[in-house]
């Protein structure tokens, strides 16, 4: 978490680069660069922190009950509020597909990562996550 106060004695902007996760855009964005200016704050999550991690929730809408990595496929489980768009991203060890046509599925190169787009209709879901190639 950042903040950048409207007193600051210099009044610059906050800078940093790196790999992040936009912790306040609905996706939960993958960034390499963070710029504030006075008077703003922001939220994001470090990958560099897990980098050895090869299996991990980065930012979700919904209620994770269980990730799990079954060798070629990725399973989770999980349960969203009534009516709304979700948004679910996940670290995985290697470049997934998602064969269910209620969810928007795309794999981040960069961060790997995936993230999982759907309208919640508030039941408990359980998605299989296929395994489609390792990470470049």
């Amino acid at each position: 978490m950042a903040a950048v106060f409207n007193e600051t004695d210099d009044n610059t902007a906050f800078e940093k680069a790196g790999l992040y996760a936009d912790m306040y855009s609905p996706a939960f964005d993958t960034v390499t660069k963070i710029r504030l200016e006075p008077d703003e704050n922001g939220l994001w999550f470090d990958y560099g922190r897990i980098e050895d991690e090869t299996l991990r929730v980065i930012g979700t809408g919904a209620r994770i009950f269980s990730l799990e990595d079954e060798g070629n496929r990725i399973s989770v489980r999980f349960r969203g509020a009534d009516s709304v768009r979700l948004n679910i991203r996940l670290r995985v060890p290697y470049r997934v597909n998602c064969s269910d046509s209620r969810f928007e599925c795309s794999c981040d190169e960069l961060s790997r990562t995936v993230l999982i787009s759907y309208d919640s209709c508030g039941g408990e879901i359980s998605l299989a996550l296929d395994k489609i190639g390792e990470w470049q």
